[in-house]
């Protein structure tokens, strides 16, 4: 093997296995009743004031194959209901108001049941503090959904501050009654460091719990947390098992991570083929550190049963998604390819500011590369004779 095949396949045979947090958004518009339009005694008894009638009221305005979809109604009777203490209606309404759902300042209708609102004593905005006093007020009487959206809404600092000590609050309240997306976000929470320290071994229970439930990011993340022992004691056979489970889902997280550890016979046999398979996946989904291993392959042209051919455009290919991405090792692996007189189609200065993009990341060997790169005059390119006939 050449010395620059080496130098290439020691630079990016060292991989970490990095799960990447997405955040969890969910759907807070309330769910829609399949009934049909509510009976006349059962809007009869919303008039008189039930707080059970005028919820199911609201919820047939929110659109079914009977009745057509009326917003601002939805939100009038929601709001009646939730004065009364309903804590499903306060959860509906807290959902409506920080998302605006019915709040149309152009439209008569939404106006009209605004102000009836405001005659029943319930001023109605699209304002996100009002909306997450409703929150709270479902939040306490045990609305999941509630406790779920008054996290999301504390932790992105909808109502102008973030609160994350408030969002973990909520997030262990929901999944500590099974929510799969509150286990995940209190997870996450743990894993980084908004709650202050990191707390890995808090992130694994509670992304143990969503893996259990199926969630593949949970299941990719513990796989990694396994693998390291980070959080919890080393096991190869957990992290496969949690990995497999997540890359058989199509997560690109749990791919990689499948990928590295069959490469490496960690937790299964040694499989270089499937490594490979789960290499190639994670890499058309996208995931940068994949997609710079693969062409890692492609480069060294490494062979186990099927294997590939040595081919450096592919390599090239490849390396450049991920560097687009900004991961620095396929930046540094690009630039590389330059300085070795590799690549037909990479030219000196975009060779230098892949280097230059690896190097201000941290990248030691691409800083280097970068500085040994500055400083050669190379006459042979017109860009480089012309700057350095200016500095005469």
């Amino acid at each position: 093997m050449s010395r620059s095949l080496r130098w290439f396949a020691s630079a990016a045979l060292v991989l970490a296995v990095f799960a990447a947090f997405a955040w969890n958004r969910i759907d807070v518009t309330p769910s829609v009743s399949e009934a049909g339009p509510p009976p006349s005694h059962v809007i009869e008894a919303a008039r008189e004031g039930s707080a059970t009638e005028q919820y199911e009221l609201a919820r047939s305005y929110l659109g079914t194959p009977e009745v057509a979809r009326n917003l601002p109604q939805a939100l009038y009777w929601f709001a009646q209901a939730a004065l009364r203490g309903h804590g499903r209606a306060q959860s509906a309404l807290g959902h409506m108001l920080i998302a605006g759902h019915g709040i149309d300042p152009d439209s008569t209708e939404a106006q009209r049941w605004i102000e009836r609102a405001r005659e029943a004593g319930q001023p109605l905005s699209a304002s996100p503090r009002e909306a997450i006093e409703w929150l709270e007020k479902a939040a306490k009487q045990g609305e999941t959904d509630a406790q779920l959206r008054l996290g999301l809404a504390l932790e992105n600092a909808e109502a102008g501050e973030s609160d994350f000590a408030g969002a973990i609050r909520w997030y262990r309240e929901a999944a500590r009654a099974g929510d799969l997306t509150a286990q995940f976000n209190a997870a996450r929470l743990y894993d980084g460091e908004r709650l202050g320290d990191r707390d890995a071994a808090e992130a694994a229970t509670w992304y143990r719990l969503a893996a259990e439930q199926g969630h593949a990011a949970a299941q990719a993340r513990l796989a990694t947390q396994y693998s390291i022992g980070d959080g919890v004691h080393p096991r190869y056979d957990e992290a496969a098992r949690w990995a497999k489970a997540a890359a058989e889902q199509g997560d690109a997280d749990g791919c990689y991570a499948y990928a590295v550890l069959n490469l490496k016979g960690f937790g299964v046999e040694q499989d270089f083929d499937a490594a490979l398979h789960w290499y190639r996946k994670a890499a058309n989904l996208g995931h940068a550190a994949a997609q710079n291993m693969l062409g890692t392959v492609y480069f060294a042209g490494l062979k186990a049963g099927g294997g590939v051919e040595q081919d450096l455009v592919e390599a090239e290919r490849w390396w450049r998604m991920a560097a687009d991405q900004g991961y620095a090792p396929a930046q540094f692996n690009l630039g590389g390819m330059y300085t070795r007189e590799l690549s037909v189609s990479l030219e000196r200065e975009e060779a230098m500011r892949w280097l230059s993009a690896a190097a201000q990341q941290g990248h030691r060997r691409a800083a280097m590369e970068f500085k040994e790169l500055s400083e050669v005059v190379r006459f042979d390119d017109p860009v480089a004779v012309r700057e350095f006939d200016t500095t005469l």
